[in-house]
């Protein structure tokens, strides 16, 4: 019979998930995730098997996460209006002083020019991102909320490249009136 896991996998993921955006897959080693996840080096190799594999796991449950926060809806809000709140729901998590950057950016970055698993991973969450984006913007153009002077495929390019934009750009810091303005100019593209 096997024996029970000692940890909480979800709460070791998120630990090693804040460790590998804050530092990035490369300068993160296998000492520095033992510390942050309380995991000894054996526990995170059985139940992981190396740093690179939880480094997809992460990168998995990240993207998902991701993804839901394009797609989810909740509280039954035009696609217009959950636009909306997808990006100013995004401005604490960017804005200074407690801003994150993307982790999908910095692995492909970082890894996807050498590492091709990594890179066609990035380049699909991306291509989800957008493609939830578009289904919002074709239902906001067939609600009225959405002017339909562009397509839906061209403005969730828009709307991806701006929300990862923003997402990315944590790293540099920017204020809380920064993305509002960039925010603000996102906004009036719905009505141009």
């Amino acid at each position: 019979m096997a024996r029970p896991l000692g940890f909480d996998r979800t709460e070791v993921l998120r630990k090693a998930t804040e460790l590998f955006n804050e530092r990035g897959y490369t300068r993160t080693s296998t000492r520095d995730l033992v510390a942050a996840t309380g995991l000894n080096e054996s526990s995170l190799y059985n139940s992981f098997g190396n740093k690179r594999a939880l480094f997809v796991e992460v990168l998995t449950a990240y993207d998902s996460q991701l993804w839901t926060s394009v797609v989810e809806n909740k509280d039954g809000r035009s696609a217009r209006e959950n636009i909306e709140y997808l990006f100013t729901t995004l401005i604490d998590h960017v804005s200074y002083p407690h801003g994150q950057g993307c982790m999908l950016l910095t692995a492909a970055n970082e890894l996807g020019q050498g590492d091709e698993e990594i890179r066609n991973y990035t380049v699909s969450a991306y291509q989800k991102i957008t493609e939830g984006f578009e289904s919002l913007l074709q239902q906001g153009q067939t609600d009225g909320d959405v002017s339909s002077k562009k397509t839906p495929a061209q403005l969730a390019l828009f709307f991806t490249n701006a929300y990862q934009g923003l997402r990315s750009g944590a790293a540099l810091e920017p204020s809380h009136e920064a993305c509002e303005d960039v925010i603000s100019v996102a906004f009036a593209v719905l009505d141009d």
